[in-house]
């Protein structure tokens, strides 16, 4: 019962905009807490909707995103990692780098998923 009332007044807060309201929906639509249905695409919009109104909590709303896109299948979850890949999101390169190692297109793939690797393992990300 306390995930609903914590769902009621973070709903409130979302709709102020405050961000940590905002990316906390995020999850609980991701573990379909406080009567939420389990919905990766709203969990999405929740992140970035989040990580753009505040940058303070951008890594947080970056462990959210790469969160829903380990459970999304493997079209999904590029269009969730690629973007912050290129941004430099340590935790998103490996992530996506996995990704393509699963799926494994061939040379193309390997590379890219071993370039990958090395700019997360250059920022402190274990493969």
């Amino acid at each position: 019962q306390s995930y609903y009332e914590a769902k009621r007044w973070f709903e409130k807060a979302s709709k102020q905009g405050h961000p940590v309201a905002i990316l906390t929906l995020g999850g609980f639509h991701l573990e379909g807490l406080g009567g939420c249905s389990i919905d990766l695409p709203k969990a999405r919009q929740y992140a970035e909707k989040a990580m753009y109104l505040e940058s303070r909590v951008a890594d947080s709303c970056h462990e959210l995103l790469v969160r829903i896109a380990i459970r999304a299948d493997s079209t999904e979850a590029k269009s969730i990692l690629m973007p912050l890949a290129e941004e430099g999101v340590a935790i998103a390169q490996n992530s996506l780098g996995v990704t393509m190692l699963e799926e494994e297109n061939g040379a193309f793939d390997r590379c890219n998923a071993k370039a990958l690797f090395v700019a997360a393992a250059l920022q402190g990300v274990e493969a």
